[in-house]
């Protein structure tokens, strides 16, 4: 954000904590890293995408959306990847 917006870390806070406020954030744990690991692996997604498709499945979430993922993939029985611009 300060980068590609130009925005100012006192900008950067205030978005970001309004964010927490309306978001589930979930703790990163060595389970979500050794899950990314084995997503990364069994997906040859990379290990950051395999980091937010891990933290999507230990939150039990059903949907994650991607432009960069394989549209219609299901993970693990219940996360389902979707391109919202198709």
């Amino acid at each position: 954000m300060s980068r590609k917006w130009k925005y100012d870390y006192s900008q950067i806070r205030l978005i970001t904590d309004q964010f927490v406020q309306d978001c589930q954030v979930m703790t990163l744990f060595l389970r979500t890293v050794h899950l990314a690991m084995d997503l990364a692996k069994r997906y040859h997604y990379s290990y950051f995408d395999s980091l937010i498709l891990a933290s999507a499945l230990e939150a039990n979430c059903e949907r994650r959306y991607s432009e960069d993922l394989q549209h219609g993939q299901v993970m693990d029985k219940c996360l389902q990847i979707l391109n919202p611009f198709l």
